[in-house]
């Protein structure tokens, strides 16, 4: 929750993918802190420098995922 609040900045749904935007060089650290989060329905996650790509199966599980990190932010 902690690296969420810090680096996360904006979530885009696109289909069954989310991408997190972060500050230049904080999508590594994002990246790894959803993967250890282990979030249901989260198939892998792909960081970049600023940009997270979350890949899930299906839109349901998309938007469940973008509900619990938005969820973080609060």
């Amino acid at each position: 929750q902690r690296a969420v609040r810090e680096y996360l900045l904006d979530v885009r749904p696109a289909d069954n993918l989310l991408i997190l935007k972060t500050p230049p060089g904080g999508a590594q650290a994002l990246a790894a802190a959803v993967d250890s989060e282990r979030l249901r329905g989260v198939a892998g996650t792909i960081g970049g420098d600023d940009t997270v790509l979350v890949i899930t199966p299906s839109r349901a599980a998309r938007t469940a995922v973008q509900q619990r990190l938005e969820a973080m932010l609060r």
